[in-house]
C-alpha cells in the first residue's frame, strides 16, 4: 500500500499532483497511526481505499487528497486550520462537507438533500 498505487490510477499526473497526493498520504498515515476499526483493520485502509476509488473515477487530485483526509478533522487528529494551511481552502471545503454529511441522520434526511447534493 503506497501513494504510488493511487497515483498510478491517474491520467498523466503532474509532479505537483504527485507531490500533493504524497503529502496527503503521509499526513493521513500519520494521523491515523494506531487507529483500528472494529474489525481490527487499520483505519488508514479506509481512507486509502476511498482515495483509490476517487482516482479510479478519474477525479481531480484535490478530490483525491480530500478522500485521504476526509476523517482527519472528525477523528480529532487535525484541526480545520491545519487542513486549510497544509492543503488549501478547496480541500478543506470538501473535507468539511464530508464531515457534515456524517452528521445527517436518516430520520431527517429530506431536509438535508441540498447539503448532500453539494
Amino acid at each position: 500500500m503506497s501513494s504510488n498505487e493511487i497515483i498510478s490510477l491517474l491520467d498523466s499526473p503532474t509532479q505537483k499532483d504527485k507531490d500533493f497526493i504524497q503529502k496527503a498520504y503521509d499526513f493521513a498515515l500519520k494521523a491515523h497511526e494506531g487507529q483500528l476499526r472494529k474489525s481490527g483493520e487499520p483505519y488508514f485502509n479506509h481512507v486509502f481505499e476511498t482515495a483509490k476509488i476517487l482516482a479510479n473515477l478519474k477525479k481531480r487530485p484535490t478530490t483525491i487528497v480530500a478522500g485521504l483526509l476526509h476523517d482527519s478533522i472528525e477523528d480529532g487528529v487535525a484541526t480545520e486550520e491545519c487542513i486549510k494551511k497544509e492543503f488549501g481552502e478547496e480541500v478543506f471545503f470538501l473535507v468539511n462537507g464530508v464531515t457534515k454529511l456524517s452528521k445527517v441522520k436518516n430520520s431527517g434526511a429530506e431536509r438535508h438533500v441540498e447539503s448532500v447534493r453539494k
